[in-house]
Parts: C-alpha cells; sequence; structure tokens
C-alpha cells in the first residue's frame, strides 16, 4: 500500500498498470477477439506506430493488404477503441494498448 510519504518510483506505477491489466485481462481479450482480421491487424499496427497507417509500407507491414483495407478497419473510431490525433492515430486506452503489446510477444 502506497502513504502520501511514498515516492511513486516507476517500478511502482509499472505494478499498478499490470494488476489493472490483469484486473481486465478476460475484458482486453473479449474486445480484441471481437475484431475482425483486419481490424486486429490494425490494432497490432498501431501499437508500433499511428502515422502513415494507409501507407503502402504499412498496409505490407502489419498485412492488410491494401490501403483501402486499412480505411474499413478505422471503423474502430465508431466504437471509440482507437481515434486520433492530426494524422497520428492512436488505441484510446493504454491499458488496452499494453495487453495488446505483451500478447504480440508470446
Amino acid at each position: 500500500m502506497i502513504t502520501t510519504l511514498d515516492i511513486v518510483t516507476n517500478e511502482i506505477i509499472d505494478n499498478c498498470a499490470e494488476q489493472i491489466i490483469i484486473h481486465k485481462h478476460d475484458y482486453y481479450h473479449e474486445l480484441f477477439d471481437r475484431q475482425s482480421t483486419k481490424q486486429k491487424q490494425l490494432l497490432l499496427g498501431l501499437i508500433h506506430t499511428g502515422a502513415n497507417i494507409f501507407s503502402a509500407q504499412f498496409t505490407k507491414k502489419y498485412r492488410l493488404s491494401t490501403p483501402s483495407t486499412t480505411q474499413k478497419s478505422v471503423t474502430l473510431m465508431d466504437s471509440g477503441i482507437i481515434d486520433k490525433t492530426g494524422n497520428n492515430y492512436f488505441i484510446t486506452d493504454p491499458f488496452f494498448k499494453r495487453f495488446l503489446e505483451d500478447m504480440s510477444y508470446k
């Protein structure tokens, strides 16, 4: 337990984030499973970058087949799973992003 006299370290923050992910694991797993294959591939790509997601390079690297496929997958914005600032797309829930990062390395 943290008291007001404790210094909050990166270790404490990482531990808290991990506990949130463990607590929401089933929800995140179901959320990911409900997406289409191309939406899953887009989400896994967004772990690394949200820039130039309609480029041929991004499309090829994350196996989205064509930029129009990526455009269809951007419907994840309608459900609030992803959003964009300027021309950069991102996963709105940082804990869901971390869950995906952990999942992609297993």
